[in-house]
């Protein structure tokens, strides 16, 4: 049978396609289902040889396929030869049984006999049910019912070989139709290692969160200024510090294990029902103050922060509480609001650093608190505005007298905190409470109220910024990790582990890029594929210790021998492909001469002179894909091959 060419090969695609894909599937995927066939016709210039048992069973006389239309004869030939042939696994089935299955499929089923195969039904092929619980007979009609409806359908489906090993396939059905009958044409390959580092990637990500989990739980609990506390997904306590228990006045043994809202008194337990609720549906933090009752059924205010952190799905692992004792200050709030009630002004001033200011005279009276809290002599300074004004910290002195003017223009009730600086160097936080007397037209006549230190809280609440902010920065340094841990990941998927070398999939994606800088720029680029010559005999004959060690220094020598812009790669075995961009035909010969002449010049210290065997093609801006000038490259590599290795041969210019 005489050889056939790219340029025919590719018409015999297109007139198949016209003549038995249905028009629906054309439409739909007009690009996949020629790069489908092409993919599975694999033009390589082989010589095409008919399956002798196959086609006296396609032609038999008790066969259920039609003959071609007049003229396709040839064509049905050259699509069933070159279907035996391709290194892809495909399938022909009529309803739910096969009737047609290449050697890479029967490979894949680890089946050795065509025969026995075509006596499998689908369901023989699968396990009873499918990863999602569904039973594999019910799916497959829904698969087979959407490609027909759709025109194709691609999905994943767990398989089972003939030993009985499960494996993970990437399936693509086409419906064709084939000598007058409606028939799938199914692509598929084997995803089970793709699975298995998806699957790896994502236990690394898990173990890197746990980790940063389990450092920022052990910072926290290395103190005692604030309690610490996490719950599971159901509220149950999981770890305690010595703070938080102290805060209970409980145990930790009587804590851990129980429900958040049972480890406590019945008072408190609808409100943490109603917060673990409320986190659960609305946010990621929450801060709130609340009043609860310890177990000496003593009530005391605690300030929480309580986090959520949730799982990939969205759902809650687990929640994060630091708890803060203000039941000091709630204490002094509320002695305030008490005081404020029952008492006048002055009454209210008494022992608790007040203060009036007469605002139409501009006089002011102090209590001694007040005086000690801002740190003045009273034989030395007068309490007037002034005083008051110089005690105040220079930083907070602008911002403090900007709401003064505020409070004097509009409100009637106010709390403001500012720091102090004392006379003796020590700076101070002080909540400020006051009331304003207007008269009849709303003008302010009279300001009082008390001085409360606040430092104490400050200070408390300066804390707790200062570890969220670290533990902000150890959540970003982990992030940081994690992302370079990826990055290595995803450079590891895409380089050859024996050469170093950019692997296939490296190769597509560059692939890719140089044919889009080809149709902005207009600048052509070669493609060189290249392949050992006789390198099954040095594996055969030196073992493949050898052969590792050839393919190495064929990687080594390929990479120095090419400029910083080219790209070279394993493409898969003894062969590999170079990319030169910016290059024309003939600069490109010279180059892949130079290639070739490097590895003959350093054969092995075992195997001896090493050979090498190239096709060379060019794209240009008027190549229809990326992969037209690699099936040239490939069809050149064959025909070096033919013509005795150890050459190079071009694809002529188109």
């Amino acid at each position: 049978m005489p050889q056939i060419e790219s340029a025919h090969g590719l018409a015999i695609i297109n007139r198949w396609i016209r003549a038995y894909v249905k028009p629906q599937a054309r439409r739909l995927y007009p690009h996949r289902a020629k790069a489908g066939l092409l993919a599975l016709l694999g033009l390589t210039g082989r010589r095409l040889a008919w399956n002798a048992a196959r086609r006296r069973r396609l032609d038999s006389p008790t066969a259920t396929l039609e003959l071609p239309p007049a003229g396709m004869e040839a064509s049905e030939d050259r699509f069933h030869a070159l279907f035996e042939q391709t290194r892809y696994p495909a399938l022909l089935m009529e309803g739910e049984r096969f009737i047609a299955a290449n050697r890479a499929s029967l490979e894949m089923m680890r089946v050795q006999r065509l025969e026995d195969f075509l006596q499998l039904t689908p369901a023989e092929t699968s396990p009873s049910c499918q990863p999602d619980g569904r039973p594999s007979a019910e799916k497959a009609a829904e698969m087979i019912r959407l490609a027909r409806e759709q025109g194709g359908h691609e999905f994943e489906w767990e398989h089972l070989r003939v030993d009985g090993e499960t494996f993970t396939a990437s399936i693509q059905l086409t419906p064709i139709r084939h000598r007058g009958q409606d028939l799938l044409y199914v692509l598929w390959r084997d995803i089970s290692a793709q699975k298995r580092t998806e699957r790896e990637l994502a236990v690394a990500r898990e173990r890197t969160i746990r980790l940063e989990q389990q450092q920022r739980l052990s910072d926290l609990l290395e103190q005692d200024i604030v309690g610490v506390a996490q719950t599971d997904a159901k509220g149950c306590y999981t770890l305690v510090n010595d703070r938080y228990c102290a805060l209970l006045r409980r145990e930790r043994d009587s804590l851990l294990g129980r429900p958040a809202a049972e480890a406590t008194l019945p008072e408190n337990r609808e409100f943490i029902e109603q917060l673990l609720d409320r986190l659960q549906q609305e946010k990621s933090s929450l801060v709130i103050e609340q009043r609860l009752l310890r177990a000496d059924s003593q009530p005391y205010w605690l300030q929480l922060a309580v986090t959520v952190h949730r799982n990939t799905d969205s759902s809650v692992e687990s929640y994060m509480v630091l708890a803060l004792d203000i039941t000091e200050r709630k204490q002094q709030e509320k002695a305030w609001r008490q005081t404020a009630e029952i008492l006048t002004v002055a009454e209210r001033a008494a022992g608790a650093g007040a203060w009036r200011w007469d605002y139409l005279r501009d006089t002011a009276e102090w209590s001694p608190e007040m005086f000690r809290l801002l740190g003045l002599d009273p034989a030395r300074h007068p309490a007037n505005h002034e005083s008051w004004l110089s005690a105040i910290h220079p930083a907070d002195r602008e911002a403090v007298l900007a709401r003064l003017r505020h409070i004097l223009e509009s409100a009637d009730s106010f709390m403001d905190s500012y720091r102090i600086l004392q006379s003796d160097g020590k700076i101070i936080w002080i909540d400020c409470h006051g009331q304003v007397t207007r008269d009849a037209q709303g003008r302010a006549t009279e300001l009082a109220g008390v001085c409360i230190d606040a430092t104490a809280r400050k200070q408390a609440e300066q804390q707790i910024l200062q570890l969220n902010a670290e533990l902000e920065a150890k959540v970003e340094a982990r992030t940081t990790e994690l992302l370079a841990a990826n990055e290595e990941l995803r450079q590891l998927a895409r380089h050859d582990a024996l050469t170093g070398l950019p692997n296939r999939l490296a190769a597509n994606e560059r692939r890719r890029l140089e044919f889009v800088a080809l149709q902005r720029s207009g600048q052509p680029y070669a493609v060189l594929l290249i392949d050992i010559d006789h390198f099954k005999r040095v594996n055969d004959s030196f073992g493949h210790a050898v052969g590792d060690r050839v393919l190495q220094q064929m990687g080594r020598t390929l990479a120095q021998s090419l400029r910083e812009s080219d790209f070279v790669a394993r493409w898969g075995g003894e062969e590999f492909l170079v990319l030169l961009p910016d290059s024309g035909l003939d600069a490109a010969r010279l180059v892949g001469e130079k290639l070739r002449q490097a590895i003959e010049s350093c054969p092995d210290t075992d195997a001896g002179l090493i050979t090498i065997s190239l096709g060379l093609a060019l794209a240009t801006p008027i190549t229809p894909d990326e992969d037209t000038p690699l099936r040239e490259a490939d069809a050149c590599l064959y025909a070096a091959k033919r013509e005795g290795r150890n050459r190079l041969v071009a694809a002529s210019p188109a």
